[in-house]
């Protein structure tokens, strides 16, 4: 996961004239400063290979943003939130000295409302032990059928299981899971409808690694949160991690070092590379400064994303213990309702709420903010204390583009292995979710497989 991007359009300048700050020469340029670009990078360092980082954020992390209340003191997170019990999760953190807590996920009160009209509506979570008997017989059928998918990357079979291309609403009604595992499906977030989504994007995000912490209650956070382990890598990387920056242009000329030409806020940096890496969606509306070929082209081309947002609303009376989630009627699979808010969940810091809003067309950041507002003003209920009232957004970030997919078709075709093929051609590699899925350790994983496979120990 990561928030950089690539255009060609120039930002943060000012009204001066850019000034060439110089030009670094790297074994590796990694383009992308989300998770899977810091990890790799952090590894390619301890392999003996020097890298620079260049990220179109102000900060590292991508979907990990950790928001600081001024007033209390308080962190609380807009984005990745939990990690599942795995070792990489585990050893990354302690390799670099931050410290992990266990969290607990049940226990937390649930309410589903109507959005269109604010009020409750009759859907109920199902008791704990059909949603416990639920989830071991999807972790039975996952193991049994698509062991595959647990590893990192989307590794398909040539022919690719009809089932997985069903809608996930399908496979859960088919397979006498739908009960049970509906409100597990909120693990989708930023997908868009659950009952839409293909069934291999859906096994995929929600693999056995984490519904086996579902099943435990068994997750970690980081004590000071998930911002906290991209800050030590970037105080690590020091110089070599540069933040603010806009790709202008991307040229890989045959059997020589790739040229990265980058906008900072303070100028102009070139950067020559014997290898790049692409650790960003490589969606083709986001790679317009690449040197692409036909094939490259033809390739990025198939990517496709959903949109979504998170904010966080200082709101008033509001119940400050419920998690309220977006479902019309008594069907929650059915029931989910784009542009709408998936989820407003307290914070833990008085009067502060974190709203998740997704749409399956994009919109703009202000119409996503009327629409928030517009929502939670109508809420009424017995999770309100008064007329809700949105006092002003702290903090808005689009996570846009999420839960990157390609047509049925193309999967079918054998996307996946294609694209596969891509990796080292004009010395560039891929990692990160859009050939993953949005989850810390699978795209950690899979940065650590690229770059075991690819860049052998020089130390």
């Amino acid at each position: 996961a990561t928030t950089a991007a690539v255009t060609t359009t120039r930002v943060g300048l000012a009204q001066e004239k850019p000034r060439a700050l110089g030009t670094y020469v790297r074994d590796v340029c990694i383009i992308g400063g989300g998770a899977s670009g810091m990890y790799a990078a952090m590894r390619l360092r301890e392999l003996g290979y020097s890298v620079v980082v260049v990220e179109k954020a102000a900060y590292a992390g991508g979907h990990s943003y950790t928001h600081q209340d001024a007033a209390t003191g308080l962190h609380t997170e807009m984005g990745v939130r939990i990690y599942p019990d795995v070792d990489i999760i585990k050893d990354t953190y302690a390799k670099h000295g931050v410290k992990l807590v266990r969290s607990k996920i049940n226990g937390a009160k649930r309410i589903y409302v109507e959005i269109a009209s604010g009020n409750e509506g009759p859907y109920k979570d199902p008791n704990v032990l059909v949603s416990g008997y639920s989830l071991l017989k999807y972790n039975l059928l996952f193991k049994l059928k698509y062991g595959y998918l647990e590893n990192a990357g989307i590794n398909l079979p040539e022919s690719v299981p009809a089932e997985l291309l069903q809608p996930f609403g399908e496979y859960l009604i088919n397979n006498k899971l739908d009960k049970g595992y509906a409100p597990v499906t909120h693990y989708l977030q930023g997908y868009g409808p659950a009952r839409k989504v293909p069934t291999l994007y859906a096994l995929k995000n929600t693999r056995v690694a984490i519904t086996n912490s579902i099943l435990k209650d068994n997750f970690w956070t980081p004590e000071k949160g998930t911002s906290e382990i991209y800050r030590v890598m970037g105080e690590k990387l020091g110089q070599d991690l540069i933040l603010n920056a806009v790709v202008n242009s991307v040229t890989r000329p045959e059997g020589e070092a790739k040229q990265i030409v980058v906008n900072t806020p303070t100028g102009i940096s070139v950067i020559a590379a014997t290898n790049l890496i692409i650790a960003f969606p490589p969606l083709l509306d986001r790679m317009t400064a690449f040197d692409l070929d036909i094939s490259e082209r033809e390739m990025v081309s198939k990517f496709k994303a959903n949109y979504y947002w998170t904010a966080m609303v200082r709101i008033e009376n509001l119940d400050p213990e419920i998690v309220l989630l977006n479902t019309t009627g008594d069907n929650v699979l059915e029931g989910q309702t784009f542009p709408g808010m998936y989820t407003a969940a307290p914070t833990g810091i008085p009067g502060l709420v974190n709203v998740l809003y997704g749409s399956e067309t994009l919109m703009p950041e202000d119409e996503v903010k009327a629409r928030i507002t517009t929502d939670m003003e109508k809420l009424n209920g017995s999770f309100t204390t008064g007329p809700v009232k949105v006092i002003g957004f702290e903090r808005f970030i689009n996570h846009t583009p999420f839960g990157v997919e390609v047509d049925l078709p193309d999967i079918v075709e054998g996307f996946y292995r294609r694209f596969d093929a891509f990796q080292g051609l004009r010395g560039t590699y891929y990692t990160g979710a859009a050939i993953d899925t949005n989850d810390t350790s699978s795209v950690w994983t899979h940065a650590e497989n690229l770059v075991t496979k690819y860049f052998p120990s020089k130390v």
